[in-house]
C-alpha cells in the first residue's frame, strides 16, 4: 500500500456526510454509516474525514503492531486496503490501497476512533454501554465474553442500549464520570437476532464467526449520561487495590495508549475513576439458548438494581 507523497489532494464538488457519535460531529466524504447521520447540516464540526491520494511523511515516530504513534497523531495501516492518519484529534486523512471496497472497514470504527477519543481525552473502553432505569452502566469484558450478548438481553428486558464494543468515558470539572453515546449498530449471532426479534439486520461478510450488525434505536437523540457502574464479565468480586489493572486491562488499544503523548492524563483519569466508579465482577454471557438469555439477563439487571445507586 502506498502511504507517502507530497501532498493532500484537493477534494472539490464532492457530497459530504455528517453524523455524530461519541458526544462528536464527524464530516466526511464517504458516509459513516455506524454513526448516527444528522438530519440538518452544522457549520461546526468536530472530526474531518478525508480520501487522499497518498499519506504524507511524518517524522519519525514509535512504530506499534500496524501503524505509529508521532507527537500529532497517529498512522494505523489495515492490511492493502486502507491506511489512516489521524492528526490532533480532529482531523483523519485516509489512502485506499489495492483492497479498497469503498466502505470503511471495521478498523476504522474501533481501533481509529479509540485512538482519536483518548486523544481528545476520554478513556476508550472494550464495552457496550446500557441505560437501566437511569443507572447508566459499562458491560466490560475481553473480547468473545459476550458482551454484546448481555447487552442485547438487557435491552430486551427494557434497557436503553446507548453503545456496542467500543464504550468512551470522559470527566468533568467536578470529577464525575460521562459514558457518550456511540456507534448506532450492534454486533450479534445469528440466534442472538432471533432471540430478540431484531429488525434491520446486515451480514458482516468478512466476519469468521457470521455475525450480522443491528441498528440499535436509542441512540441518536441520546446525550452523555453519568456513569453509574462498569459490570466486568469473566470477573469475581472486585477488589478495591485490583480495580486500576483491571480498568487498564480493559481499555482498547492499551499499548498504544501507553505509548500516547497524554498517556499521563489518560492514566490520571483512569486511577480517578477506579477509585470513584463502582466496579462489579458479573459471570461470562455463556447464553445457550432464550431460556438462558433471559435469565443472565435478569440476574445482571437485579444487580444493577441492587448494588448501583
Amino acid at each position: 500500500m502506498q502511504v507517502s507523497g507530497s501532498s493532500r489532494a484537493v477534494i472539490r464538488m464532492v457530497d459530504l456526510f455528517q453524523a455524530k457519535a461519541f458526544g462528536l460531529i464527524w464530516q466526511s466524504d464517504l458516509p459513516t454509516s455506524r454513526f448516527s447521520p444528522l438530519a440538518s447540516p452544522v457549520a461546526d464540526v468536530d472530526v474531518q474525514i478525508t480520501r487522499v491520494p497518498a499519506l504524507r511523511p511524518r517524522a519519525s515516530g514509535i512504530q506499534i503492531n500496524r501503524g505509529w504513534i508521532y507527537q500529532d497523531g497517529i498512522r494505523f495501516a489495515w492490511g492493502d486496503e486502507v491506511a489512516f492518519d489521524m492528526r490532533d484529534g480532529n482531523r483523519i486523512d485516509y489512502a485506499p490501497g489495492a483492497m479498497w471496497n469503498g466502505t470503511f472497514p471495521d478498523a476504522f470504527y474501533s481501533s481509529v476512533v479509540a485512538l482519536l477519543l483518548v486523544w481528545r481525552g476520554l478513556l476508550p473502553f472494550h464495552a457496550s454501554t446500557v441505560s437501566v432505569d437511569g443507572r447508566t452502566v459499562l458491560i466490560a469484558g475481553p473480547a468473545g465474553s459476550g458482551k454484546s450478548t448481555l447487552a442485547a438481553a438487557l435491552a430486551g428486558l427494557g434497557a436503553h442500549w446507548l453503545a456496542d464494543d467500543l464504550s468512551a468515558v470522559s470527566r468533568d470539572a467536578a470529577g464525575r464520570f460521562y459514558a457518550h453515546p456511540g456507534r448506532t449498530v450492534a454486533r450479534l449471532h445469528a440466534q442472538v437476532c432471533d432471540w430478540i426479534d431484531a429488525r434491520d439486520v446486515e451480514l458482516i461478510a468478512t466476519h469468521p464467526r457470521q455475525k450480522y450488525l443491528v441498528r440499535l434505536t436509542d441512540v441518536a437523540d441520546a446525550v452523555p449520561r453519568e456513569l453509574a457502574g462498569i459490570m466486568v464479565l469473566g470477573s469475581g468480586p472486585v477488589a478495591g487495590a485490583t480495580r486500576l489493572e483491571l480498568l487498564t486491562r480493559l481499555l482498547f488499544r492499551p499499548r498504544w495508549l501507553s505509548q500516547l503523548p497524554n498517556a499521563q492524563q489518560h492514566r490520571r483519569q483512569l486511577l480517578a475513576a477506579a477509585e470513584k466508579v463502582p466496579v462489579i465482577g458479573i459471570p461470562a454471557a455463556e447464553m445457550r439458548d432464550v431460556a438462558a438469555f433471559r435469565a443472565q439477563g435478569e440476574a445482571v439487571l437485579a444487580t444493577i438494581r441492587s448494588a448501583l445507586p
